[in-house]
């Protein structure tokens, strides 16, 4: 790369990283928490890239708000050193590949882009993980309006099934309308992290099946950040 290369490089990741954290509502959660934090402050947290403390081991998300204890002394800590709206974009990502490897090998893979999956899809693997971490994360406390609801919605074990669906299950194949079926059994497949569609329909006996390739990623998202959901919602692993 050239210098103006590099430049634009950055500028580029910059640019994905925050569209990124606003799109899931994480610029809203995280800057609240931070109004009294500058750029200079935040920075000197991690100004040896290289050392022992790094933020994949202080600011994992298993240890929750407080971080890992053994990181801090009385310059830092976890509300100056963890809030991802003040890194810079590439330690945004190495954060985020980090997290990705463990995750990775907790459920028995070599690497996220192991042999046999096609590359167009192996290509969007990472950015997949990062987008509902994130989503995940932010919750239902998300400034992004419409993820908060989704995520409520999927948390609710009495969520009614998506009327869409029902209306689909109430017309034979002519489109011709039929009474309601006493029970159905639905594939919910690249569910994502959780099943959005529903789970109630009164008076039928509603079974979901979600899979989704990714699924034991997810369950490790779900596992680092403290995210209960119900079980009916967690996707099986699809191959």
């Amino acid at each position: 790369f050239s210098s103006q290369g590099v430049r634009s490089f950055t500028s580029l990741l910059r640019a994905m990283a925050a569209t990124l954290l606003w799109r899931m509502g994480l610029i809203g959660v995280l800057s609240s928490a931070a109004q009294d934090i500058s750029d200079e402050q935040a920075l000197a947290c991690w100004e040896d890239p290289n050392g022992f403390y790094t933020p994949a081991l202080c600011c994992h998300p298993r240890f929750g708000n407080d971080g890992f204890h053994e990181c801090w002394d009385g310059m830092f800590n976890a509300k100056l050193c963890c809030n991802e709206t003040f890194w810079p974009p590439t330690l945004t990502l190495l954060f985020h590949q980090a997290l990705q490897a463990s995750w990775a090998e907790r459920c028995g893979r070599k690497e996220l882009d192991e042999k046999g999956i096609p590359w167009h899809w192996k290509d969007g693997i990472g950015w997949e993980l990062m987008f509902f971490f994130m989503y995940l994360r932010a919750g239902v406390s998300s400034s992004n309006l419409v993820h908060a609801a989704e995520i409520a919605g999927a948390l609710n074990p009495e969520k009614p099934l998506k009327q869409r669906l029902v209306e689909l299950l109430v017309r034979d194949a002519f489109g011709r309308s039929v009474e309601a079926p006493r029970g159905v059994r639905i594939l919910d497949t690249g569910a994502g992290p959780m099943s959005q569609v529903g789970y109630i329909w009164p008076g039928v006996d509603v079974q979901v099946v979600v899979a989704d390739a990714l699924a034991c990623e997810y369950e490790q998202i779900r596992r680092d950040i403290g995210l209960a959901i119900p079980p009916k919602a967690a996707p099986r692993v699809a191959t």
